[in-house]
């Protein structure tokens, strides 16, 4: 994926250097990316459960060479936290992060009936019939749902934002 960002040294100790990818770089790709935005041959694709970038870039555009793009295009910098788990990575996941799903499906969230958040407290002061809450596994689960909607473009658009990806590492 950052084959072709800049790359800069990297002082690791008093003597060992390593060269490695200047990510000083990404408020000067955000702008790029940004400009593509809106542009005819870009549309909403959901990820499906367990799918990667390899295999949508293999199934949208027949190569698996443009899997470094959508992530890009997405501004997906940690794929581990900004990618869709699958269903048996999430649900380990909430494991760990609230030590059961038991634990999870307990309220975590209060929300008014116009879908903005707010404290218990408020919440219970709500005379609304459309006030709703969230438990932390659903929470969760709708977290990953939003991260499973990512932008996508068709081909002669994917091949243009690589070569001016290109020539823009070229003028860093």
């Amino acid at each position: 994926m950052f084959q072709f960002y800049p790359k800069t040294l990297y002082l690791f100790n008093d003597f060992d250097y390593q060269k490695v990818v200047d990510l000083n770089v990404s408020a000067q790709i955000s702008d790029y990316v940004k400009s593509y935005r809106g542009s005819p041959g870009v549309r909403q694709y959901i990820v499906s459960n367990g799918e990667r970038p390899e295999v949508i870039s293999y199934k949208l555009y027949g190569t698996t060479k443009y899997d470094y793009l959508l992530l890009i295009f997405n501004e997906i910098e940690s794929f581990y936290d900004e990618w869709p788990r699958d269903d048996q990575t999430l649900k380990k996941y909430i494991e760990k992060k609230y030590g059961s799903i038991s634990a999870a499906s307990s309220v975590g969230y209060w929300y008014n009936s116009f879908g903005d958040q707010v404290s218990e407290a408020f919440w219970n002061t709500l005379t609304d019939s459309k006030k709703y809450t969230k438990t932390f596994y659903e929470y969760e689960i709708d977290l990953n749902d939003e991260k499973a909607k990512i932008n996508v473009f068709d081909i002669s658009l994917a091949v243009r934002f690589e070569s001016n990806l290109q020539e823009l590492f070229e003028n860093l």
